[in-house]
């Protein structure tokens, strides 16, 4: 089995709050010694908006909310 993953952050604020991140996985299974198995290409894709939001004045609490996804 092989396994590569690659992930991206995009910043379109630039105090950083907000993010969009990517991450793209890929996972090859090829032939196995005394092991009957078909290769199979699998991919995942995952995603989301990230929005950073300050609980307190002085920035002492923050909270992350957004949307994620995920596809296969």
């Amino acid at each position: 089995m092989n396994l590569g993953e690659g992930a991206i952050a995009w910043y379109p604020i630039t105090n950083k709050a907000t993010a969009v991140i990517v991450v793209l996985t890929y996972e090859t299974n090829c032939k196995k010694e005394n092991f009957d198995l078909t290769l199979l290409i699998t991919s995942l894709r995952n995603g989301g908006i990230s929005q950073v939001l300050p609980l307190k004045e002085i920035k002492s609490l923050l909270r992350e909310v957004g949307p994620a996804s995920y596809d296969t």
